[in-house]
């Protein structure tokens, strides 16, 4: 029988919890407020988030810290510390991070309360809803946004502290998609099982570390580039959210993550849906002032789809172990992205880099 994974107490009915959360806010929130509405909100599978209306009118984010789930092991301390660094050594627009507590007695696990921004978050299966969407000189426009996003974040000065420590990759000797590669097949190995890991996430991995672009450029990656982790205010993108898997890397390593398959199976021809490979292209290379590597965003796109890959067995996992079911879902995905990862892997060893 699979061992019954520990779940985080409810903050909307655990009194104690509530109570110890309030005696937390009294000592160390500024005029110590007290908690008017408190609202779960929507998300992927990583950090609970909260929405917290406090008394007096202020509205902040509570993040709570997963113990288990397909990205385990979570590091909020980490996440917190990369924000407040890319304050102070960008101009990447990110919400700012009040306080990190990380004795789990208070909630249950570690927490952040962070700024609450105002804006919309659609993902790319709600972006079409989304009204500035419609127009194709919006869609224009929001590209435009994410890039100048994406030219910020590489411009971050990852090589100054606090950041250096956080970023700097382990083995500065390789390419830093390596050691990543690396890292997800030993936690693949740890959590499946050795023998029991499906071939293609093994063979997926040899490939990627056998493939990896040989460059000595490094800049800041965001790791989890796409829409969805974007703040509109109609088509202006006013902030970059989730930055648990921020690290070094190659320039053209999220552009790659923003063609993602899967993020665009609604119009595979729209990149992050939002326009063409050739307009974004075009945009990214007005803005950097250099010529996209296409070989290199394909390598890319393909280390997301292992990614992805990966998260959607470990979910699995998880949910075969007791956490959240709804982790397991995305399994029912497993035959499109196997078949898209064999694909873009065939089509790079031919030299067909049309995404």
């Amino acid at each position: 029988m699979p061992s019954k994974a520990p779940r985080l107490p409810d903050l909307r009915t655990d009194s104690e919890l509530r109570e110890r959360f309030a005696e937390y806010l009294r000592e160390h929130w500024p005029g110590g407020a007290e908690v008017t509405g408190l609202t779960r909100a929507d998300g992927g599978f990583s950090n609970e988030t909260w929405l917290l209306d406090l008394a007096g009118g202020e509205s902040v984010v509570l993040r709570r810290q997963a113990l288990v789930g397909p990205l385990e092991p979570y590091d909020l301390e980490r996440e917190s510390a990369v924000l407040k660094g890319l304050r102070q050594l960008s101009d990447v627009p990110v919400p700012e991070v009040y306080l990190y507590c990380g004795d789990a007695s208070v909630l249950g696990s570690p927490f952040t309360l962070i700024e609450r921004l105002d804006g919309d978050v659609p993902d790319y299966r709600s972006l079409p809803e989304y009204p500035p969407w419609a127009e194709p000189g919006n869609r224009t426009a929001m590209a435009e946004e994410v890039i100048r996003a994406l030219s910020l974040i590489q411009a971050a000065r990852w090589d100054e502290e606090p950041l250096a420590s956080l970023l700097a990759p382990d083995h500065p000797d390789r390419p830093p998609v390596v050691g990543r590669v690396l890292g997800w097949l030993a936690k693949l190995d740890d959590r499946v099982g050795r023998h029991a890991l499906l071939p293609v996430l093994r063979d997926t991995a040899a490939w990627l570390v056998e493939n990896a672009p040989e460059s000595d450029e490094r800049v800041m990656v965001h790791g989890d580039f796409r829409v969805g982790n974007f703040i509109w205010h109609g088509t202006q993108l006013t902030a970059v959210l989730d930055w648990e898997g921020a690290g070094v890397g190659d320039p053209f390593e999220d552009l790659g993550y923003m063609c993602h398959p899967m993020a665009r199976v609604r119009d595979p021809s729209l990149m992050g849906m939002l326009v063409p490979i050739e307009e974004m292209c075009a945009i990214f290379e007005a803005r950097m002032g250099r010529p996209v590597d296409m070989r290199r965003v394909h390598y890319y796109l393909i280390f997301a789809l292992f990614f992805h890959l990966s998260t959607l067995v470990l979910g699995y996992a998880s949910a075969r172990d007791g956490a959240d079911l709804r982790a397991g879902l995305g399994y029912s995905k497993f035959a499109r992205v196997t078949r898209e990862l064999i694909e873009h892997m065939n089509a790079y060893e031919r030299g067909s880099h049309v995404l």
